[in-house]
């Protein structure tokens, strides 16, 4: 029995709407010859960087099946992780279980997405400090570092009120015992936390990208929002696919995931010099200037 025009008409809201425009351009764009055989993508950042637009972008492709930030987000494994990593210990029984959980969250959609022939893209910043257990256990896999001017994070840190009561404050990136920023960690605001967060997380980004070499792309926010041509061909040319004909644009347009401006939430005027000095020398290797 067909449904009234008004029961039918109230089905279409926004989020279907786009759902709709995407799975046309999806079929558009899928009138381009796809250029390369299925592989598995995972994004490295601190998050906070545009994360979400880049998965959006992804999903233009009909040959990518893009998630971002699916269940199980893995925050506590990530944590666990990082720990591991910062502590530069890493037990064969704790890789062991970092590895099975990550198989276990992972793996059948990796293997459902290959087996249909297309590639699996994730974005999810807790896959960062993952990422040599990930690249060990898929030998093809391959990395975009996605970066973000440290200013602009730590504001946006301040906002979500990371480090400062947030509900996952236990398995934010924190010092190890004994080294410098530990000692200083519990005086510290949490404008120089995340300062600290942004370059500690992207040093061990550039060492997955110094390991694995073409195996990884760099790629700024910045850049991409902005709508760059340039950056945009990087982008699918690393995921093996033709520059979607539609869709690009209205992605972009989105803002996706943008928070509020909050003068209440910029970095506090006496801690400037801090949090420059915190970021200053991986800024300098991420070309990003500090005025």
């Amino acid at each position: 029995m067909m449904r009234p025009m008004w029961f039918r008409m109230a089905r279409i809201t926004p989020p279907s709407l786009h759902r709709r425009w995407r799975n046309w351009a999806r079929w558009v764009n899928g009138l381009q010859t796809q250029r390369s055989e299925p592989q598995v993508v995972f994004v490295l950042s601190t998050g906070r960087c545009g994360t979400m637009t880049l998965a959006e972008l992804a999903k233009l492709s009909p040959g990518v099946d893009a998630h971002h930030e699916p269940f199980p987000t893995l925050w506590h494994t990530s944590a666990i992780a990082a720990r591991v990593t910062l502590e530069g210990n890493s037990p064969g029984c704790i890789s062991e279980a970092i590895r099975a959980v990550f198989l276990d969250s992972r793996g059948d959609q990796i293997a459902a997405t290959l087996s249909r022939g297309l590639t699996y893209f994730e974005s999810n910043h807790r896959l960062t400090f993952l990422a040599p257990w990930i690249a060990e256990q898929y030998p093809n896999s391959k990395f975009i570092v996605m970066t973000r001017h440290p200013y602009p994070y730590v504001t946006s840190s301040l906002r979500r009120q990371h480090y400062a009561g947030h509900v996952l404050d236990d398995v934010f990136l924190s010092p190890t015992p004994g080294s410098p920023a530990h000692a200083a960690w519990a005086g510290w605001h949490p404008a120089q936390k995340a300062a600290w967060q942004w370059a500690t997380t992207y040093a061990h980004a550039l060492g997955i990208e110094a390991a694995l070499g073409n195996r990884v792309m760099r790629m700024a926010s910045e850049s991409l929002f902005a709508g760059d041509a340039d950056s945009l061909s990087r982008l699918f040319a690393f995921l093996g696919q033709p520059v979607p004909i539609l869709g690009v644009d209205s992605v972009l347009s989105q803002k996706l995931n943008r928070q509020e401006e909050r003068l209440d939430c910029d970095i506090p005027a006496d801690l400037r010099t801090s949090v420059r000095e915190l970021v200053c020398a991986m800024a300098s290797k991420l070309s990003y200037g500090l005025e």
